[in-house]
């Protein structure tokens, strides 16, 4: 989605003085010249320094009402109510003026607990709430404005700090901002409408709801809009754009390589044949339907032999293209149909010539996303621009094209194959970087790619990768230079690996040297931050581990795609679930039960089988006796697989405790299923059956524990205890020897 269209100033370009004497009253007589001067002879004169920056806010002095306000700000709290409140809002409305979002935020809170039904701090909520992405709250804070604002009218009694009540409009239009991005599209059509009866001559809320006519296909109705904008507002330059790229319409050619993609390319064909002016396939050995499938969507189909050079075939693909803009997209690849309006406006657009957009690796049948990264992925073709690279190519983009980022999206699907697919990608991907590697040994970008291969997961790594992922890594690091705009992504995603590499192989100081670099360079990369909060956790830091899960989920909240400057793959856009869960284990572990059922309870309204979350919770609900509820969680950990030994223990207690004997065995039976190669799960069904009267049952469990423990050495400990306690002394002291 696009940006919310605002106006420029948070509190509108002209403002009412305030009303219940938050200005003297022959403040709005006085010139700037006397103003300043009844601040300079008395710095302490609270009255003062409210009438300058009532007078800045009044005539749009922007970030002079912040420094006004601040110059008494050691003095504060006052001890007039008033002047308390005249502070805080002229504060909140200074600092927003400033971009300073949290600090107007803080001062509009204060002033609300004062004023809870001034209409100037909830309007300045909502726009605080809608420009950090808060919708919900937003809106909220927008209907409790609109709520009290009614009252006011039919009582006819004046709300104190109220200002913003005299005309609705700009309030309304973030209203219908904050309702379109949480996807309510008819409540944002009404409060745009709403705010354009409000505030006729106000251009924002005309420019909004053309958009968003636009993208929901709308034609007709946007055209009519922006007409009636230009008829009835001053300021016109943007809705006269907006006219203009209504009627014309930029062509363009959707150009890619196939070989043997019958299965996916019917579904990407799907998302571009209704908006593009040509499809150009360029088949490099389909031995398959894929020529076929191509074919019935009109494409243009092109055979060039596989060299093993992705660049090689992708610039042919580019050289056959016809369109004013070229759009480059792979058969695993869907466009999210809902961005297509908005990006049809871009591409009108004389003043962008490339535009990169946001692509989002999917997993699973809840398409739940796990890695993304902006790509240049259109174009105009008069530019000439070409791929390079003969893996993981990458779009040679001048310094000083006109780029733009935008918030359109493509899904793929490419690292959701069967497993035998999967290995065999990344067989022919390695082979063909160990080629690139041959030739330029230094290249940073090719190191990385190899590295990023090996990695396995989001955030694990088989054991025999670790190293040479180090190795790659740490000469990509060596390689590059974060000043030059080319390297930077590199460096910053080569520095982020090398981290998690080191917390992998247990080197917690040099991990912990690498995300500190990382952030020091992008104080929001979000991959650095989790890794941050695992760290300190390996190092048992509880307190630091906090702080930093903390600090993810605050920035995740916050983060938007769309203004993603730099060209990251970012593994962990949005991992709430880990940081949750992880959230949770450490308040278990302090023996704050109820915090980690909340924390476990948001990880498993992400993902319902996350890890041990459902176990935690099982037996926190089991030492509360909610023995219903202990028992469905038990259950879920239990099907899972996922360290079956301590669910099922808890759940066996927990049958044994509601007198269900059979239910008791069964599960311990079940566990043995599901672990077969769980020394642990093994010993304490053993345990188990030597205590409910079948020892033949329970040798029979603690000598498969023995032969796995030929391969864990700590099992064998455990395997002497139970032995000891269940009276085999004999067969104890042998272990224990052992």
């Amino acid at each position: 989605m696009g940006k919310a269209k605002r106006s420029k100033s948070p509190g509108g370009r002209k403002r009412r003085s305030v009303a219940s004497g938050e200005s003297s009253p022959d403040s709005k007589s006085k010139s700037l010249d006397q103003l300043l001067a009844a601040v300079r002879s008395d710095p302490d004169n609270v009255r003062a320094a409210l009438d300058l920056a009532e007078y800045y806010l009044s005539h749009d002095g922007g970030a002079r009402v912040s420094d006004a306000v601040r110059s008494i700000e050691r003095l504060y709290p006052f001890g007039d109510r008033r002047l308390r409140g005249a502070y805080n809002r002229l504060l909140a409305f200074g600092e927003l003026h400033c971009g300073r979002l949290i600090e107007a935020e803080q001062a509009a809170e204060r002033g609300l607990a004062e004023y809870p039904t001034s209409l100037d701090f909830h309007y300045i909520m909502c726009y605080v709430k809608t420009a950090l992405g808060e919708f919900e709250e937003a809106i909220g804070a927008a209907e409790a404005f609109l709520s009290f604002r009614d009252a006011m009218k039919s009582s006819g009694t004046a709300v104190e700090f109220s200002s913003t009540g005299a005309n609705p409009g700009r309030l309304l239009d973030l209203m219908g901002t904050a309702y379109r991005e949480s996807g309510k599209i008819r409540e944002a059509e009404d409060a745009y409408k709403r705010a354009i009866k409000a505030e006729p001559k106000f251009q924002i809320p005309y420019l909004n709801l053309a958009h968003l006519y636009f993208r929901t296909g709308r034609k007709a109705e946007a055209a009519e809009v922006v007409e009636r904008g230009l008829k009835h507002c001053s300021q016109v330059q943007e809705l006269r754009m907006l006219r203009d790229s209504f009627r014309k319409k930029s062509s363009v050619s959707a150009c890619m390589i196939v070989r043997n993609e019958e299965e996916s390319l019917g579904r990407c064909l799907d998302s571009v044949r209704d908006w593009v002016d040509e499809i150009i396939v360029v088949d490099t050995g389909s031995t398959d339907g894929t020529v076929d499938i191509a074919l019935s969507y009109g494409a243009r189909v092109l055979h060039q032999p596989w060299e093993g050079n992705f660049s090689k075939h992708r610039n042919y693909s580019i050289d056959q293209a016809n369109g004013d803009w070229v759009f480059i997209i792979d058969a695993d690849e869907k466009v999210c149909e809902e961005d297509i309006p908005e990006l049809r406006r871009l591409l009108d657009d004389n003043e962008i010539d490339v535009i990169s957009i946001n692509v989002v690796n999917v997993y699973g049948a809840n398409e739940s996303r796990t890695v993304f990264l902006p790509s240049p992925r259109l174009f105009r073709r008069e530019l000439g621009l070409r791929y390079e690279g003969i893996v993981h190519n990458q779009l040679m983009v001048p310094d000083d094209a006109r780029a733009r980022r935008a918030g359109f999206r493509i899904k793929h699907y490419g690292y959701d194959l069967a497993p035998e697919k999967m290995a065999h990608k990344k067989a022919r991907s390695r082979d063909l970087l160990e080629k690139q590697l041959a030739a330029n040994p230094d290249d940073p970008y090719a190191l990385f790619n190899l590295a990023q291969l090996l990695r396995a997961g989001d955030n694990g790594f088989a054991v025999e990768d670790a190293a040479e992922i180090i190795k790659c890594t740490q000469r990509a690091v060596e390689l590059t230079d974060p000043g030059n705009p080319r390297q930077r992504h590199i460096h910053l995603m080569s520095l982020d690996l090398l981290g998690w590499a080191y917390l992998h192989t247990g080197e917690n100081e040099k991990a912990l040297e690498c995300s500190h670099r990382a952030i020091q360079l992008k104080e929001n990369y979000l991959d650095s931050l989790l890794l941050l909060g695992h760290i300190h956790l390996q190092r048992q830091d509880l307190d630091g581990a906090v702080r930093h899960y903390q600090r993810y989920l605050k920035v995740q909240k916050n983060y938007k795609p769309a203004l993603e400057t730099d060209n990251l793959i970012l593994m962990h856009v949005d991992s709430r679930v880990a940081a949750y869960y992880s959230l949770g284990l450490i308040a278990f572990t302090r023996g704050e039960r109820q915090e980690a059922r909340e924390w476990m309870e948001k990880t498993l309204a992400i993902d319902e089988s996350y890890l041990d979350a459902n176990g935690v919770l099982g037996r926190i609900y089991f030492e509360e006796q909610e023995f219903d509820v202990a028992e469905r969680h038990l259950e879920k950990q239990l099907e899972s697989g996922m360290n079956a030994a301590r669910a099922a223990q808890t759940l066996a207690a927990l049958y044994e405790r509601t007198e269900r004997q059979e239910q008791a065995e069964d599960c311990i039976d079940r566990m043995v299923r599901l672990a077969p190669d769980d020394g642990l799960a093994l010993i304490f069904a053993a345990k188990y059956y030597f205590t409910n009267s079948d020892p033949i049952r329970g040798r029979e469990l603690l000598g498969e524990a023995a032969v796995l423990a030929q391969s864990d050495q700590s099992l064998w400990t455990r395997i002497a205890d139970v032995s000891q306690q269940v009276g085999d002394h004999e067969g104890a002291a042998k272990r224990k020897s052992s």
